[in-house]
């Protein structure tokens, strides 16, 4: 009976010492995300690379750009997820609700296909790390203030966008500014709070300030081991076309083990063939009725500027270990060009960030060039200029924060353009893509300082999007009222949970927080732009308490621990009194 009674303490003591700890996320990562930093993109080049296959690729990049703090700055990386999966998956999504929507769908298998090939393919999780090596540095893996001219060894997933960051401590003036666009209509806009901005990081595009196509300094790196099929007079991608890798020693489709030997062009008019072995191949074009695949297309004198390394009937390539082959094949209409009629956004392609005095917005259209505008979604009201996607597809907008509205999203427009005119204009009828909930893409605020009311002594928690993690997280005071200021709101994209004393949980978009609390900021003359409002404690907006939904498990754990603890406590207690009275 004393070993039971031992053993009982050693397990009242265990759990007397459990805690509940919040997962918070690494402070590094915390670091990048506050506001406050002189964070400045910095432009990538490959040096040199070697590809594993397609799976990965090691490469020496050199990245410059400016480090704008006075003291040593710190270079980071982030990452986009693998782009081609999420464009997969969504095919998979459209082709089950409505097998009729795309010429592709009624292919045979091409669902099971499609799944194989996700479960193929790399997954990448969104997120950013510090630069660990690179050259020249400071002792302590830094770059002083000033021009930035380095060089780091990098290992790169396929269909991944990657872009880098110098980061240092505020103060002092920025040595140079990125360009920023404005708008000629007539757009309102607050200076910095509830206004907007999401995750615009992982692109390699051009600003409306400088010719379409063109690289500014925000250029981020993409390695996308794949070739375009595109009509030779239109020169618009071919969605629907199968390309196949023929061995040029048995003149028959290439025997892999374990990749398929033959793709399927997407709506980007994308084909992708991952080779096994290395070796002299050809590739053989399933050509629709419509077109030829031959040795003397005529091509429209525009090509150079959308495609290159193009590929003709019968022309043998080398795969080797370690380097890339490229390859886009024009079709030869035999009467009418080839025209499409659909456009979008590649899913989770989007990304942005508040770089402080502007909004970097970016991502990836399905269309070379296509013409991207951002309008409120209710206002309707267009923020900032327009720009041109680059000849991929991949597009960036810099933005003031003083023409970004607060209360809504900003949605995506898009337009198609004349590829065959080298001013790229814009033709057919404006586009707002949706994804396959029926939900427009755009992008949602990022206020930069939050003042609310909710329900008294309500857990309110701020959340980046970017790895779904705790940023930062307080209380709502006794008349529910709450404040999150600058510092403690990352400059990604981020969402608010909210869990009240009875630990109901309700989720909020910024945008959706924004409109909640509009009714309050407009009462007590709340500007969540500026720090320096303050609530009476006894005025009651109309607006009141946030309404909370869905029950958080924690408290069960909790309340059957304790439950355990004092149970255990109990039966010590009397079986103690009852050894005594024997």
């Amino acid at each position: 009976m004393k070993k039971l009674i031992f053993y009982l303490l050693i397990f009242l003591i265990l759990f007397s010492s459990i805690k509940y700890v919040e997962a918070v996320d690494d402070p590094g990562l915390k670091d990048l995300m506050k506001r406050g930093n002189n964070i400045t993109c910095l432009k990538a080049d490959k040096v040199n690379e070697t590809q594993d296959e397609w799976k990965s690729v090691e490469a020496t990049m050199r990245l410059t750009g400016n480090c704008n703090s006075q003291s040593d700055c710190e270079i980071w990386r982030c990452n986009s997820i693998n782009n081609e999966i999420a464009e997969d998956q969504e095919l998979i999504d459209i082709c089950e609700k409505n097998p009729n929507s795309r010429p592709i769908c009624s292919r045979p298998g091409i669902i099971d296909q499609l799944k194989a090939k996700i479960k193929k393919s790399v997954e990448v999780t969104a997120g950013c790390e510090r630069v660990p090596d690179f050259t020249p540095s400071l002792s302590d893996r830094r770059v002083g203030p000033g021009v930035i001219n380095v060089t780091t060894n990098q290992k790169f997933i396929p269909h991944v966008d990657y872009k880098f960051y110098a980061i240092g401590k505020a103060g002092g003036e920025p040595t140079s500014t990125p360009a920023i666009t404005s708008s000629n209509q007539d757009v309102t806009g607050n200076d910095n709070s509830q206004q907007i901005g999401e995750i615009s990081n992982f692109s390699s595009i051009p600003t409306p300030t400088v010719p379409p196509g063109s690289d500014q300094n925000c250029t981020g790196i993409t390695w996308d081991p794949y070739g375009r099929v595109f009509d030779a007079t239109s020169l618009e991608p071919m969605t629907n076309i199968e390309v196949t890798m023929i061995d040029n020693k048995t003149k028959k489709p290439a025997i892999q083990q374990f990749e398929d030997n033959f793709s399927i062009t997407n709506l980007s008019g994308v084909f992708n063939i991952l080779v096994e072995k290395e070796g002299e191949y050809l590739l053989d074009v399933l050509t629709p009725t419509t077109h030829l695949f031959t040795n003397s297309p005529i091509l429209n004198p525009n090509y150079s500027l959308i495609y290159s390394d193009i590929y003709y009937p019968n022309k043998v390539y080398v795969e080797k270990q370690g380097l890339a082959t490229h390859h886009d094949i024009p079709l030869m209409p035999k009467s009418s060009p080839y025209y499409q009629s659909e456009i979008g956004i590649i899913p989770d392609s989007l990304s942005q960030i508040d770089m402080g005095k502007f909004v970097s917005y970016g991502g990836r259209t399905t269309f070379p060039k296509t013409l991207v505008c951002l309008i409120g979604e209710f206002s309707k009201k267009q923020a900032g200029d327009c720009a041109n996607a680059d000849k991929i597809g991949k597009f960036s907008l810099n933005i003031d924060e003083i023409v970004i509205p607060q209360s809504e999203r900003l949605i995506i427009q898009l337009k198609k353009v004349d590829l065959t005119s080298k001013l790229f204009p814009s033709v057919g009828q404006v586009i707002y893509p949706v994804d396959n909930n029926g939900k427009e893409y755009g992008f949602e605020p990022i206020l930069n300082y939050i003042k609310g009311k909710t329900s008294p002594n309500t857990k309110v928690v701020v959340k980046s999007i970017i790895d779904d993690k705790l940023f930062y997280e307080t209380l709502s005071d006794d008349s529910g009222f709450f404040e999150i200021s600058a510092n403690n709101l990352p400059i990604f994209e981020y969402y608010l949970e909210l869990t009240d004393s009875n630990n109901k949980v309700l989720k909020l978009t910024t945008s959706e927080f924004a409109q909640k609390n509009q009714m309050l900021a407009t009462n007590q003359n709340i500007d969540n732009i500026k720090e320096n409002n303050s609530v009476p404690k006894n005025i009651q907006p109309s607006i009141h308490s946030l309404t909370l939904s869905k029950f958080n498990p924690t408290i069960i754990i909790i309340v059957l621990i304790l439950f355990l603890l004092v149970t255990i406590s109990i039966g010590l207690v009397l079986y103690i009194n009852k050894s005594k009275s024997v």
